[in-house]
């Protein structure tokens, strides 16, 4: 249970770079981690709402994941095997 605790505020950490550095409108959380029943093997699903011009395949955030991942390797945190974002527009 601990685990899940810490597993959140990593995530919840992740969120708040995430709108202080890339200013979404939303960022929600998906997947085993919002449902509260991740297993080993699960990874974090992050749904982030912003208005942008770019195209499907550039709003990937790649730069945005290789940061986190980067935020997480120095938390000490490897439980998370990895960060999917999908980005969607508002309308």
């Amino acid at each position: 249970m601990a685990e899940i605790e810490h597993a959140r505020a990593i995530i919840e950490s992740i969120g708040q770079r995430l709108l202080a550095e890339y200013a979404p409108s939303k960022v929600i959380l998906c997947g085993s981690y919002a449902h509260g029943r991740p297993d080993p093997d699960s990874d974090v699903d992050l749904l982030i709402i912003k208005e942008t011009n770019q195209g499907f395949i550039d709003r990937w955030v790649i730069r945005r994941i290789n940061a986190l991942a980067h935020f997480m390797q120095i938390s000490g945190f490897d439980t998370i095997n990895s960060i999917n974002c999908c980005v969607n527009c508002p309308r």
